[in-house]
Order: C-alpha cells, then structure tokens, then sequence
C-alpha cells in the first residue's frame, strides 16, 4: 500500500539524513541535541494529524500504529491492534517496573530525569515494524502526551514547562535518522484522542490479556 504522504526533507538537530540504527543520535540522555533543534528536524519530517483523522484512518486500517510507551502502561490499555517499542525503560522506575505510570504517579510520569531511553530502541522499532518500517502503511507513533510539532518550542534563553515535547516525538526523532518515512503523531497524544473519542463513541481499547473490551473507556 503507498503512503499517505511523503518522507519531508529540510535540516535541523544536525543528524544524517540516514543512519543504521546503532549510530543513531539519542534524543534522551548522554548525547542528546537540545529538544528546539529536535523539534527543528522533525518539523518537515514528520506529520501531525487530528484526533478524528487518526480515527478514521485507523478504522480504514490506513496506517500502522507504534505504541512507544511505557510497557505496564501498554498492558493496562492501548488501542486495538497496536504494535508496541517502549522508548522508555529501567532506569530509576526499574524498582517500580509492574507498575503503570497512572499508577506510579503523574510527577514520575513528566520528569525526564526520572526516565532511561530505551538503548535497542531503533533497531527494536524496526523490528517491530517489519515491513512498514521503510515501505508499506504509513507509522503513527502514539504515547499519552502527544507534544506538538505545531506549536513552537521554547526559545533559546527562556525557560519553562516544555509541552511540545513528548515520548512519541522523542521516538519519532530516532526512526527518522533511521529513514522511516511517512511518521505520524497525534497532536495532543491518546489523552487527547480518547477525551475526544469518549465525546461521540464508547472507545474500544485492548486491556490486561489482550482482550478487546468495546465498553471500555481510556483510565484517564
């Protein structure tokens, strides 16, 4: 199947235009750009789309979707069918690894320092994509968060609570030096695609077992 859009191209976050997986630059951690040039080299490269456009798109089985959350999260609830990469792992929430983010707390959930980037993580990704990683249906990659490659990030020498930022976008950063084209985000991230969701249908979502629930609703 072709994809919806075409792989963008321009510069930003100085990364190659393609690496293999082991050399990509880290968008967490130990040799990561600061998160406005990130933002600078995703903004040709990858798409936003609407809560009620991923919908229909995911209905009409146009696209594949990459969950990168964390996993416990994943297992407590996702969109059906998803494929699932966390980005995040170990680290300092190692100890705490049964348990979800809702259940380790929001302040756990939103503090970089607290997280550790998965290291396998493109290559897993990749993996995990088969053959739609370089081909094939276009990628949304989802986290609760979503950030935003609409909005502008915070400027050099300001500071303040950066909410362009997200995991998805951290990920989508990461499969993009690889050359996967054809990446989507939900602008607002599943918490904004449920909240909408719930507004005009009984969300169906995958819980603990991988079982679809129809009248299920998203924990937020």
């Amino acid at each position: 199947m072709n994809r919806l859009f075409g792989g963008g191209g321009g510069g930003g976050a100085g990364a190659p235009k393609r690496v293999s997986p082991s050399e990509v630059r880290p968008s967490l951690g130990a040799g990561a750009p600061p998160w406005r040039d990130i933002h600078a080299y995703l903004k040709p490269r990858v798409r936003a789309i609407s809560p009620p456009e991923a919908s229909k798109l995911i209905a009409n089985q146009r696209l594949v979707v990459l969950d990168v959350r964390f996993t416990p999260d994943y297992e407590t609830w996702r969109l059906p069918d998803s494929l699932h990469c966390p980005y995040i792992v170990g680290g300092p929430l190692g100890p705490l690894s049964g348990l979800s983010l809702w259940e380790i707390g929001i302040p756990v959930g939103i503090r970089g320092g607290l997280k550790e980037r998965n290291a396998n993580f493109p290559q897993e990704a990749i993996d995990t994509l088969g053959s739609d990683a370089f081909g094939g249906k276009d990628v949304l990659v989802v986290c609760e968060r979503g950030g935003s490659l609409v909005k502008p990030p915070i400027p050099k020498g300001k500071s303040g609570i950066e909410d362009t930022k997200s995991t998805s976008l951290q990920a989508c950063y990461e499969l993009a030096q690889c050359g996967v084209t054809g990446i989507r985000y939900i602008e607002g991230g599943l918490n904004q695609y449920y909240e909408e969701q719930e507004t005009t249908n009984r969300v169906e979502v995958k819980g603990e077992g991988g079982e679809r629930n129809p009248n299920a609703t998203w924990p937020g």
